[in-house]
């Protein structure tokens, strides 16, 4: 009989909890280079109040084409959201409308879109997630094909 194996292709959606859940800033050091767990241990740091504040600054870079701002915002949104680990149920609303109509995937699609690297590397492995939602897949898709093309036009790969 062979072992399990945990699958190469994880779901975002199940990943970037898991990994805000996970990384305590005493339990876990970010591996270097790694821009997921960099921006996870920054924002552990941050109380509900200053992830707001820094929430919206980002949102705004969002909105002049700023990648890794999108990126760092999606950080924070999983992490403060309504449903984050780290949640205040008073600042539910202002995430609300910070976020608009989208969910974390989602902003996640948009850093990949603006060329944020490992934001296209993240939406292409669940493009590729059959256990994904078809519709998660086919939106994670359209953010890869458009993220890959931004790094290529960029010059940074693609």
């Amino acid at each position: 009989m062979s072992a399990w194996k945990f699958p190469r292709v994880f779901p975002l959606a199940a990943l970037l909890p898991l990994l805000c859940a996970a990384a305590e800033p005493a339990a876990v050091a970010p591996a270097a280079g790694n821009p997921l767990e960099a921006a996870v241990e920054a924002a552990s740091k941050l109380t509900a109040d200053e992830a707001l504040v820094k929430a919206r600054e980002l949102r705004a870079k969002v909105e002049s084409g700023d990648a890794q701002a999108a990126f760092e915002f999606t950080v924070l949104l999983s992490r403060f959201g309504r449903f984050g680990p780290q949640a205040n149920p008073a600042h539910g609303k202002d995430w609300n409308e910070l976020a608009g109509d989208k969910v974390a995937i989602q902003w996640m699609g948009r850093a990949a879109e603006l060329g944020h690297p490992q934001a296209v590397e993240l939406v292409c492995r669940l493009a590729e997630d059959r256990l994904a939602p078809q519709f998660r897949r086919d939106t994670a898709l359209a953010s890869c094909e458009a993220g890959q093309k931004k790094l290529a036009a960029d010059g940074r790969g693609g």
